[in-house]
């Protein structure tokens, strides 16, 4: 008769230990995700050159835009931008960061670079984030719109794979 109380009492705890467990939630699993959009920009104060050369120069200069992303969610970016520029061609990089109107952020580093054949294109790559973003990897790239009509303003098609994002809820 003891065993058969011990047996029954242990099987009860174990009924209600899963039952316990199954209440509680199971936590969220990062998820990859891409962020495809335009990106207008354009300079947020006057370039400074830090060196000039017959036919190059370089030069730095803080920058702004603003993105547009499928959903709606506007997203401000801010960034200060290092160019290496020749007569026909150059090549520019920097650390930028994308603001969503949640406050959720993401920063990171690009490289690019434009020439008559190939246009106005780049790369990035990930660097930190905050709110959905913390804990986010990945790279993308952006390559350059024509529209001749804005002089002091760049248009870009932009795509970021992310890896490691927090679900939405």
């Amino acid at each position: 008769m003891n065993a058969v109380r011990k047996y029954s009492a242990g099987l009860t705890a174990a009924c209600l230990s899963a039952a316990v467990l199954a209440l509680i939630p199971a936590p969220a699993h990062a998820q990859s995700k891409t962020l495809s959009f335009k990106l207008v920009v354009m300079g947020a104060g006057p370039a400074v050159t830090v060196s000039e050369t017959p036919g190059n120069k370089i030069s730095t200069r803080p920058m702004t835009g603003v993105a547009m992303l499928p959903d709606g969610t506007l997203a401000l970016k801010n960034f200060v931008n290092t160019a290496d520029e020749a007569e026909d061609h150059g090549s520019y990089q920097g650390y930028s960061t994308y603001t969503m109107q949640n406050g959720d952020s993401l920063t990171l580093s690009y490289t690019g670079g434009w020439d008559a054949a190939k246009g106005d294109h780049g790369t990035y790559k990930v660097l930190s984030g905050t709110g959905a973003y913390a804990g986010a990897t990945g790279t993308g790239r952006f390559d350059g719109v024509d529209v001749p009509a804005w002089k002091e303003a760049f248009v870009y098609d932009v795509r970021i794979d992310l890896d490691n994002v927090k679900p939405t809820q």
